[in-house]
């Protein structure tokens, strides 16, 4: 039995690795992108199964009045779940210099299903499956905000199953009149046990988001502008090696592929993982060694030191570019992200 628990908590570790590179990936690199707002969808599989949605909102620009996140069709979230069953956790801040002094604010809390409203809420007017509560805490208060999810009608983008419809809250105020919306600077969804679909396919996220006005209480539906992020389906990443032993070195290359074609001008970081298990738990001291960039037919080759017996993987990091396409917003598409992606470890003995 012991044997077995010190297994699962080594692959909960690996994967705890692994998700939290990508994650840093995703987060680090959003400030690359020239400061503009961010969609990124990332996939982590293993034991724990995880989907990531996050939004980047630039400092010092406007903050969201609603956010709509449009699920592409065959992805599967299910929406649909038992009222107060648990959905994942989430994780907002904010950045406010409104009263000549900065403040950043950290919110954390679990999703919890509840059932749809039975009348129409006048940002997220609907057809409803259900309501996905954030269960968070402000100043010691709790600070519940809804996510409407929707089904998508004719209206909507094509391909797209069902939406996701956030709200931006109002901060608590004597005065309703003078109330003021919390301004959104990073959103973070963590929907648990999802993996992605097992069928074939780029899957293209999209996110309307419309701002706020300078008052903090007004919203400006004609600059809504779209954000876009791709999932390739699959998005695969090889790694094999070879070790020279007279140099004390290992040749590493691989391929990066996404929907069966090659994904060129990535960035790969190659990660010399170092992980055990103790009485006292899993623990990881992970280290970048090398980083490179995958040719025009998607492939890579670097070359590391290896001293002793080493366990490497490989990450390919999200990328960005412009949108391809007419946008579906008045303010016009803003930027698209592919999701980042890992390979299997490789071992290898000097």
């Amino acid at each position: 039995m012991g044997r077995r628990i010190a297994v699962a908590q080594a692959s909960a570790l690996v994967f705890l690795a692994v998700a939290a590179a990508l994650a840093s990936s995703t987060r680090a690199s959003s400030t690359a992108w020239h400061g503009e707002a961010l969609l990124a969808v990332t996939s982590v599989g293993g034991y724990y199964p995880e989907l990531h949605i996050s939004l980047d909102f630039p400092v010092g620009g406007a903050a969201p009045a609603q956010i709509v996140v449009y699920v592409p069709r065959g992805f599967p979230i299910y929406p649909d779940r038992a009222p107060d069953s648990s959905v994942g956790s989430v994780q907002l801040t904010a950045m406010d210099d409104s009263y000549g002094s900065f403040t950043d604010s950290t919110l954390s809390g679990d999703i919890v299903a509840q059932a749809p409203p039975t009348t129409a809420v006048s940002c997220a007017p609907g057809p409803y499956i259900s309501v996905w509560q954030l269960e968070l805490s402000l100043l010691g208060q709790p600070f519940d905000v809804p996510i409407y999810v929707e089904r998508t009608t004719a209206s909507d983008p094509p391909g797209s199953a069902t939406k996701l419809v956030l709200c931006a809250p109002t901060l608590p105020s004597a005065d309703p009149s003078t109330a003021r919306a919390f301004p959104i600077s990073t959103f973070d969804l963590f929907l648990d046990d999802i993996t992605k679909p097992s069928t074939h396919g780029s899957y293209l996220w999209r996110a309307l988001v419309t701002p706020l006005a300078v008052d903090r209480k007004t919203s400006r539906p004609a600059h809504t502008y779209e954000l876009r992020a791709s999932v390739p389906v699959p998005n695969r990443l090889t790694l094999s090696g070879k070790v020279v032993r007279a140099t004390h070195t290992a040749t590493l290359s691989g391929r990066l592929t996404g929907n069966g074609a090659p994904r060129s001008h990535v960035s790969i970081a190659i990660v010399a993982l170092a992980r055990r298990v103790t009485p006292t738990g899993a623990h990881a001291d992970d280290r970048t060694v090398a980083r490179t960039t995958t040719t025009s037919s998607g492939t890579y080759r670097v070359r590391v030191a290896i001293k002793g017996p080493t366990t490497f993987t490989a990450v390919a990091v999200q990328t960005f570019s412009r949108c391809k396409g007419p946008a579906i917003a008045p303010g016009g598409c803003v930027s698209t992200t592919t999701a980042p992606t890992e390979s299997d470890p490789l071992a290898l003995t000097p």
